[in-house]
Formats: structure tokens, C-alpha cells, sequence
């Protein structure tokens, strides 16, 4: 029941068919069968990292996806899933109880050959843990980095997302939202899908007058 509840909160968009993977291909490939049980999932911000832990969860049924704002008793009795994921890991630093709970999960899931994946912005030899016995077994899980895409490839990132909301993004909006707006995917997909509301609102296409007046009359950037 508490694996059914948390996965509940996972975002309605976080799939793989709505993911841009670019030059991640590969690395989102491995994770979706990887034959190591134990991943470290490294990128910078906004490289959608949130997206494909959750991404994972939803194609894999024994699976829990954690964030260390829950309380640390969440890691307790975790080892009869197939798949455990945690997100942005580097929060834990001033929580020592995470860090034992943690370090209890991680043995469990190696004494029951299950996997577990953890994610973070922070390489893991440079996270702020006290309890070093945790930081050496992080930094020995297999590193895989998620790449931030390039400016060519968030327009065809957002000209898929786009095309799934049955929207058509030229490539002069979409350069012209790369170029204007707040760098990040996750934001960009916000802009869209506030554009793609006063679009059918308007019933109007995305032309590059229609965006500047949405995006400057508007009280969103």
C-alpha cells in the first residue's frame, strides 16, 4: 500500500515517450535493463534526471521512487522491491539519519540481489556525508552521467513534447523560446504548455507574435 501511495505522486509526464534523449540514448537504454545492480545516475541541473528516475518507476512495477524530503523510516523493508531509485541524494548531508538508513538499504539490496539506483547533482567523491562507510559504497556504484542537452537539441526536445500535446513548434518559435526564455527543460515545458493553453483558448497557431504576446503581457516571465 505505501509502494502504491508514493508511486501515486509520480508526475503525469514522466515517461520515456515524452523524453528527448539525445546523446543520453545509451545511458537511458542501460538503465532501462542494466545488468548492474548498484547506479549512480550523476548530471547537472536541468538534464531531466527527476524525469527518468520516475520515467523508470512507471515501467517497472516492483519499484519505489524516493526523495530524501520523506522521512527516512521510507527506506526501511525496501529490499523485497526489484528496483529502488532516490533522487537528489546531496540532501541528505545534514540528515544523519538518512545517511544509516541509507547505508542499511544499500546492504540490503546487495544481500538480496535487487537494484537500486540513486541520482544527484553532485559527483558522488565530492558529497558532503559524514558517515564515510555510505560515501565509499556511493562512489563505488557504477557512475553514469546524464548529459544537458545542446541548444539544437532542447528544440527538438521541445518539438517532440510539442507534437505530443498535437502542437506544431517551428523551428523560429522554438529557436525563439531557446534564445528568450529560461534555459532549463523543465521550465521551457512549462512555457509550452502554457503557450499550447492560450493557444486553444485563442485558437491560434504558436507564431512568434502570438509567444511575445503571451510571454510579455502575461504575468508567467
Amino acid at each position: 500500500m505505501r509502494q502504491l501511495l508514493l508511486n501515486g505522486l509520480l508526475r503525469d509526464d514522466a515517461t520515456f515517450d515524452n523524453f528527448y534523449a539525445g546523446k543520453n540514448q545509451v545511458v537511458l537504454d542501460y538503465l532501462k535493463n542494466p545488468s548492474e545492480n548498484l547506479i549512480y545516475l550523476y548530471s547537472k541541473p536541468h538534464a531531466g534526471l527527476t524525469h527518468v528516475l520516475q520515467a523508470l518507476c512507471r515501467i517497472n512495477k516492483s519499484c519505489l521512487y524516493i526523495s530524501p524530503e520523506l522521512s527516512p523510516a521510507i527506506l526501511e523493508n525496501l529490499s523485497q522491491l526489484d528496483l529502488v531509485v532516490i533522487d537528489d541524494i546531496e540532501n541528505i548531508a545534514s540528515k544523519p539519519e538518512w545517511q544509516n538508513k541509507l547505508f542499511d538499504l544499500y546492504n540490503q539490496m546487495i544481500e538480496n540481489n535487487k537494484k537500486l539506483i540513486i541520482a544527484s547533482h553532485v559527483l558522488p567523491q565530492n558529497l558532503d556525508i559524514k558517515l564515510l562507510d555510505l560515501k565509499s559504497r556511493l562512489q563505488a556504484m557504477l557512475l553514469l552521467t546524464l548529459e544537458e542537452l545542446t541548444d539544437d537539441e532542447k528544440i527538438k526536445a521541445l518539438q517532440s513534447r510539442a507534437h505530443h500535446r498535437g502542437l506544431n513548434l517551428s523551428d523560429e518559435v522554438a529557436q525563439y523560446l531557446i534564445h528568450r526564455a529560461p534555459r532549463d527543460m523543465a521550465k521551457l515545458f512549462e512555457i509550452l504548455g502554457y503557450l499550447d493553453k492560450h493557444s486553444l483558448e485563442e485558437n491560434r497557431r504558436l507564431t512568434i507574435p502570438f509567444v511575445k504576446k503571451i510571454l510579455y503581457t502575461e504575468p508567467f516571465v
